[in-house]
């Protein structure tokens, strides 16, 4: 099993250490070097390197609600940095990060349980179908009339009434309603329907 607690301690050090932005890349290495990982099942590559991902994340989320005032911790994709903020600003950056889908995901522990081979490869293989889809939204927007910013509800809108105006029967193009096919596929992904 592994300690939550001393895995905490060590990124807090390590962040407090490095006085700039790191990779979450940067602090898995790091707590596989000082053996904090040793606990773990011998799984599959994929099942292990997700482990070590989501316990990462659930320490830091929770190292960002117990932080001392005075300091916040960002958490973004591509990079987690530890800093001194003012005491308006840390207030306000708490009660923004109380909020958020991936938040309540990692700190929720049942989700690391539940974890199985299958789990992860299936998340992977959405992951990879949204992101390489994410390319494409573009163009996708463009064809159904939609902002780029659009929320699911208006691209369906969008979708049923361009696939209506371009529907063979309704004389349009065979080519512009596959176009619109193509476009909500695409623009599906990135929504994960």
């Amino acid at each position: 099993m592994w300690d939550k607690q001393a895995i905490c301690s060590e990124l807090l050090d390590f962040l407090r250490q490095q006085n700039k932005p790191v990779g979450e890349y940067d602090l898995i290495r790091h707590l596989n070097d000082t053996n904090h990982f040793a606990s773990l099942r011998r799984e599959s590559a994929n099942l292990l390197l997700f482990r070590k991902h989501f316990i990462t994340r659930h320490c830091l989320y929770s190292l960002q609600q117990e932080l001392a005032p005075g300091w916040a911790l960002r958490i973004s994709m591509l990079e987690i940095q530890l800093e001194k903020v003012s005491s308006v600003q840390s207030d306000d950056n708490r009660l923004a990060a109380l909020d958020g889908e991936l938040r309540r995901y990692y700190l929720d522990l049942a989700n690391l349980d539940q974890a199985t081979e299958q789990s992860v490869d299936e998340l992977l293989k959405n992951f990879w179908k949204r992101f390489s889809a994410y390319g494409d939204c573009s163009e996708a927007c463009k064809i159904l009339g939609v902002d780029e910013s659009a929320q699911w509800p208006e691209i369906l809108l969008a979708y049923r009434r361009k696939a209506r105006s371009t529907h063979p029967d309704m004389g349009g193009s065979a080519e512009e309603f596959r176009a619109v096919q193509d476009a909500f596929e695409i623009l599906k992904n990135r929504f994960g329907k």
